[in-house]
């Protein structure tokens, strides 16, 4: 939604998070929680997940994947 006012905030320079971020976005708090793999893990994962989805019976295995990623 273009109108979000939460749409995209892009980081210039270093340390000026409180110049730029609005009041309650954290930007930092999700980047941490995300999970560093290899890729070769990463796509054994996503195969595997796909090969469920596809036992599930959903009307498109690859957005319900990709929606869980």
């Amino acid at each position: 939604d273009l109108d979000d006012p939460f749409r995209l905030y892009r980081c210039h320079t270093i340390m000026n998070c409180a110049n730029v971020c609005p009041k309650g976005l954290y930007p930092a708090k999700a980047i941490a929680s995300k999970r560093r793999v290899h890729f070769h893990i990463f796509m054994a994962e996503v195969h595997a997940a796909l090969r469920q989805a596809r036992l599930m019976g959903g009307a498109d295995p690859v957005a319900d994947v990709a929606a869980h990623f």
